[in-house]
């Protein structure tokens, strides 16, 4: 099985972003405070140059659509905090096809043992 103990426990810390949190402020549906308040105590992202330059490199590579608090964001941030996983409702198919070429992209289109 690819070397990993199948009976193996995996723990994963749930984080979140400013730009996640303002996308639901700025959202109108029943459960918006239920949701504000679910995230109200996970740990933030910061988006910081580094973040900032990943987004950069993106959209210029035409991997994320041109609004950078959209998508490119968001994946900005996983890439350069090395999330595991990414929950969205927005992504269409076609972007998600994208997503394991993304480390490589934010690396400057080269495969670093980080990006692995």
């Amino acid at each position: 099985m690819g070397g990993k103990d199948v009976g193996a426990e995996w723990h994963y810390e749930l984080v979140t972003s400013a730009p996640v949190i303002e996308e639901i402020e700025e959202g109108d549906y029943p459960q918006k405070a239920d949701v504000l308040q679910l995230i109200s105590r996970l740990p933030l992202l910061s988006v910081d140059d580094r973040v900032l330059e990943v987004i950069d490199v993106y959209v210029q590579r035409h991997v994320m659509p041109r609004d950078p608090r959209g998508d490119a964001m968001h994946l900005a941030l996983a890439s350069c905090y090395n999330c595991h996983f990414l929950l969205t409702l927005s992504l269409r198919e076609r972007d998600i096809n994208r997503l394991p070429l993304l480390p490589a992209v934010a690396a400057g289109g080269r495969r670093t043992t980080e990006s692995r």
